[in-house]
């Protein structure tokens, strides 16, 4: 599924931020990269929106009567 989203460097960077694996990193590494990007984003333009992919899964949790 796609939605666009409002976008501002701002947005992009936290959304960048929101990440597992952005997350993940030691903190220092984390703000460098955040930084760098933060700079890219910044020298250039930023369209008002951005489409946001995701997707949704659904399951079911098999019980002891379900055979």
């Amino acid at each position: 599924m796609t939605a666009p989203q409002p976008a501002s460097p701002e947005r992009i960077v936290a959304l960048l931020a929101s990440m597992s694996w952005v997350a993940a990193m030691p903190p220092r590494e984390r703000s460098a990269l955040l930084a760098k990007v933060a700079a890219l984003i910044g020298d250039g333009s930023t369209p008002p929106e951005l489409p946001i992919q995701f997707v949704i899964g659904l399951a079911r949790l098999k019980t002891r009567l379900d055979s």
